[in-house]
């Protein structure tokens, strides 16, 4: 499967059909299997207007933190690297691993129309997002959380995550 010649968007749609064969399937599976209630596992609700505002406010003060602390990261690997011929080596291997990762997804992500964009969000944001929290927030972290505390059933659940 050559990604440079496949068809960008039969490979977007795999990529869809993966996400929810499996995830988002196994989560109902089993959440209907072991609970018969898939809405006593399955916890879904809408958020108010205030929690939509300090989730905005939130990414606005958070993004150039994050941006920061990226430069501040490569900056320290870089030093790192240039002192460690064991470090530049890693280093270099992931570097080129990203350079082939970017290669990939700069295809995938390309959109050349509306159709493509709305596609391009959809694989991208959309249906990984509520495959995986089905998944792990859903029927892991419930599952967790009917035989532990609430806290250790949340850090347990991130650290699969």
């Amino acid at each position: 499967m050559n990604l440079d010649t496949a068809p960008v968007n039969a490979v977007r749609l795999m990529t869809m059909a993966g996400q929810i064969l499996f995830m988002l399937l196994p989560a109902l599976l089993f959440s209907k299997w072991f609970y018969l209630d898939v809405s006593a596992v399955i916890r879904t609700r809408i958020p108010s207007w205030k929690e939509f505002v300090l989730f905005g406010i939130g990414i606005i003060i958070l993004t150039p933190l994050l941006q920061y602390f990226i430069t501040v990261q490569n900056y320290l690997i870089d030093v790192w690297a240039a002192s460690s011929p064991f470090i530049h080596s890693i280093k270099s291997a992931l570097d080129s691993l990203n350079d082939l990762v970017e290669k990939t997804y700069g295809n995938l992500l390309t959109a050349h129309n509306f159709y493509e964009a709305f596609l391009v969000i959809l694989v991208v944001a959309v249906v990984p997002a509520v495959c995986e929290e089905t998944m792990f927030r859903g029927f892991i972290q419930k599952s967790f959380e009917l035989k532990i505390k609430p806290v250790w059933a949340a850090l347990i659940t991130a650290i699969f995550f």
